[in-house]
């Protein structure tokens, strides 16, 4: 039996988890009394064009039934198969499910090579990247992968990379969570060409105590939002809040009465 760990309670950044078919009948009451609950939830829609995760809508509505409303939809990337196709497939997964796309962050999930070349995989992306924004989803995808896999199956270099937001896997396979300095090294030594600011989001676990949130499966993901709260604000479009009112300013008056400084100071 894998060894699981429950997530690091003490880590500053926002903690959140990711699931499919492999975590079944997830009891939502049970991730809501955690002690530690998600703030962000993410699900797996579906894999190329043919194919949807039958447990996406009981995830993504399940995260919201919590007030986790800050949830994504991740679709399988299979490098070969036509890129329209496979948007339309991962829309269609969210709008079977009663579900506005527009409400969920979509991910593009690359993880998959089929042969592929590096060029071929990273065009293929690229290609999918419009179709995503001018589809119900209405913005351009995350992109799930990780470090060693973009090194070893993408171009080293391409115009786009700065224009996405980046969810990288860095995890030991140990069940603890990682931290931020394994996906700092990995970046530096795996991808460097890819803006550390553009990798908001990390996976730092997949054996994670799924019991602890109401999963029966003991490979549990544990993800982490790496970002600043103004980052968290403009990822998830989220109204600003405006800052706390300062203190009523006053103005000082000196009055000269027979020779003394009397001061009176007014509200204005």
């Amino acid at each position: 039996m894998a060894i699981t760990w429950q997530p690091d309670y003490n880590r500053p950044e926002r903690f959140g988890v990711d699931q499919s078919k492999y975590q079944p009948n997830t009891d939502y009451a049970v991730m809501g009394s955690a002690r530690l609950v998600p703030e962000f939830g993410a699900a797996r829609s579906s894999i190329s064009w043919g194919y949807t995760d039958a447990w996406l809508g009981h995830h993504l509505k399940g995260y919201k039934s919590i007030g986790i409303n800050e949830r994504l939809a991740y679709h399988v990337l299979y490098p070969n198969e036509d890129a329209q196709r496979q948007v339309d497939r991962a829309v269609k997964s969210v709008t079977f499910n009663d579900i506005d796309p527009a409400m969920i962050v979509p991910v593009e999930d690359a993880e998959l090579v089929h042969g592929a070349s590096p060029f071929t995989i990273t065009k293929k992306i690229e290609a999918m990247l419009p179709k995503y924004q001018s589809s119900l989803y209405g913005r351009l995808p995350v992109i799930y992968t990780r470090p060693q896999w973009v090194y070893r199956n993408m171009l080293a270099n391409a115009d786009w990379y700065g224009d996405v937001i980046w969810w990288m896997a860095a995890y030991t396979f140990t069940g603890r969570e990682a931290s931020e300095s394994l996906l700092l090294a990995n970046m530096a030594r795996f991808c460097p060409n890819i803006p550390l600011e553009n990798v908001l989001f990390y996976q730092t676990a997949e054996r994670g105590k799924g019991p602890l949130y109401g999963a029966v499966s003991e490979s549990f993901d544990y993800d982490r939002f790496r970002g600043t709260d103004e980052d968290w604000t403009k990822f998830w479009r989220l109204p600003s809040v405006p800052p706390p009112p300062g203190p009523t300013p006053t103005t000082v008056k000196v009055i000269v009465k027979a020779g003394e400084a009397v001061v009176e100071v007014v509200e204005v």
